[in-house]
């Protein structure tokens, strides 16, 4: 599924109809949790979504259960669901709702920064005055990919520079983001940034698939 699918999909559903799906997508999610952390308890394995081998709970740690869990509960969420749920919490939605003219024109924008791409000066002054919400999540967005590439300065290897990058996309899939569909733009800038630090091609040839 590409971005202009799920944008032309989505961006001009009603506030009232993107909010029940948003809910639906959670009930989901939970329930499925529940079926993952019940077997879990049952058999006292989990499985290693590295190696996909399935591992003695008792010979890790809380910490990296939760991670692996995270990880596992990232592959039940869809390209189409997560933006289903950043629109959802949006508090600006019946804004959006009430002018298609503007929500147009904020999609371009919205597309634009879930390739990862920074916004030019006019685009971020337009968010900053119609669409708030957006225009802080593209200065997250700066801020993660500034971050990344600091660290990635310090690096001495490719294998360290790897690691800082996965580090990086474990960190942002933990929280709220994977829920409130921020990890979609913050992965974005992730990506971008380690591709523009490696010189090794597009970001989509250096990401991680979370939908995969």
């Amino acid at each position: 599924m590409t971005i202009n699918s799920v944008i032309n999909g989505n961006a001009f559903s009603s506030i009232a109809n993107i909010r029940k799906q948003a809910d639906a997508i959670k009930q989901r999610a939970e329930a499925a949790r529940k079926v993952r952390n019940d077997e879990q308890e049952k058999t006292g394995l989990i499985q290693n979504p590295d190696t996909g081998e399935m591992v003695e709970i008792s010979s890790i740690s809380e910490e990296q259960r939760e991670r692996w869990n995270d990880r596992a509960e990232m592959k039940t969420i869809s390209l189409n669901d997560a933006y289903i749920l950043f629109m959802a919490a949006d508090p600006h939605a019946e804004e959006v709702e009430e002018n298609k003219a503007l929500a147009a024109k904020a999609a371009k924008m919205q597309e634009k920064m879930m390739a990862g791409k920074e916004l030019t000066g006019e685009e971020k002054n337009f968010l900053k005055e119609h669409f708030p919400e957006l225009a802080a999540m593209a200065d997250r967005m700066e801020q993660e990919a500034k971050q990344l590439e600091k660290s990635l300065q310090g690096c001495k290897s490719e294998d360290e520079e790897r690691q800082v990058y996965m580090d990086a996309k474990m960190r942002i899939m933990s929280g709220t983001n994977k829920e409130d569909g921020s990890i979609l733009f913050l992965s974005a800038a992730i990506d971008k940034a380690y591709s523009r630090h490696t010189k090794k091609g597009s970001s989509s040839n250096n990401q991680i698939d979370l939908w995969a």
